[in-house]
């Protein structure tokens, strides 16, 4: 029996959370996660998706306010873990890292050492890359640059926006989860180092400029970003008819035929559809949200404001 204690806070970590439930060679000693906090418009106290599947599954949760709180360490000592997991959750003291007999381990959705940061999976998107995956290693007292146990690969789609490939990275997270265990307790993987001084496209924290559509040099570069921002935070641009509003773009589709190709980056309507064109595509958009209302198909937007023509970007 692998005695475990599991670190993660949001939904994407609950299906890693949840092999390791249902593996019978596993012992999940405790679970740890965020204080409960306020949230929502009413700001209504709410625990995090972790701690409800710990609830659920009867799992002792420790909710520390400081990772280096002495009775939190004295706990996390007691339980004689021989290893601890850890999927979306804040960085690690030294003093618990290394508690352990094998180690702790982190999932990142990226292939590492590519996109360490904050926001893999929107920077793999807006980065309009072709692949991505998650990469189980080794914490150490570096963020994202411990050694590699392992590493699963998968396509990213043209179109594919960023609710997508949360969740299809969320869910690979539960298979190598049990299979970086396995490796680990039997000895039969060998870590590696990572290439530290190669340039790689980092993932920092997002921030608001992030959804600006702004000054983004090209289609392709628009197409990806409205895609890395589908469906929240939404990615926004001037809108035409009133420059002094913005509104959501979301379900972008590229399209790099001739004919749908402009000599200037534009704004392209018809009666039921609205496209963003350039010298080096085009990108149809699905959706539309206008300041202070709900997004909505764009063949009904322009059903109740019919917009027609083609207006410069802004």
């Amino acid at each position: 029996m692998t005695k475990v204690v599991f670190f993660g806070t949001p939904d994407f970590a609950i299906p890693a959370l949840q092999g390791l439930i249902d593996a019978p060679h596993i012992q999940i000693q405790a679970i740890v996660t965020a204080q409960d906090k306020p949230a929502g418009r009413g700001r209504s106290i709410r625990s995090s998706a972790v701690s409800e599947a710990a609830d659920r599954a009867s799992i002792r949760c420790l909710k520390p306010e400081l990772l280096t709180d002495p009775a939190f360490l004295d706990s996390l000592k007691d339980f004689n873990a021989d290893l601890f997991i850890v999927i979306a959750f804040r960085k690690l003291p030294d003093i618990l890292w290394q508690m352990p007999k094998h180690g702790t381990f982190n999932l990142h959705a990226s292939l590492l050492p590519e996109l360490r940061g904050a926001a893999p999976i929107h920077w793999a998107i807006a980065h309009g890359l072709k692949s991505t995956g998650m990469t189980a290693f080794f914490i150490n007292d570096r963020i994202d640059t411990g050694d590699i146990i392992d590493q699963q690969h998968i396509a990213i789609q043209v179109d594919e926006t960023l609710g997508s490939l949360y969740q299809r990275l969320s869910n690979l997270s539960q298979k190598l989860t049990l299979s970086t265990i396995e490796g680990i307790m039997t000895g039969q993987i060998t870590a590696y180092k990572q290439a530290q001084k190669a340039q790689h496209p980092q993932a920092p924290k997002i921030g608001p400029s992030f959804q600006q559509l702004d000054n983004m040099g090209g289609v392709q570069s628009i197409h990806n970003r409205i895609r890395a921002c589908d469906p929240s935070p939404g990615a926004s641009l001037m809108w035409p008819v009133d420059n002094s509003l913005k509104v959501k773009l979301f379900s972008s589709s590229f399209h790099n035929d001739d004919a749908r190709k402009s000599e200037a980056i534009s704004w392209e309507f018809s009666k039921e559809s609205l496209r963003i064109t350039g010298p080096d595509g085009c990108c149809e958009i699905g959706e539309i949200q206008y300041p202070g209302k709900r997004k909505m198909a764009v063949s009904d937007f322009l059903r109740g404001m019919p917009i027609q023509g083609n207006f410069p970007l802004v």
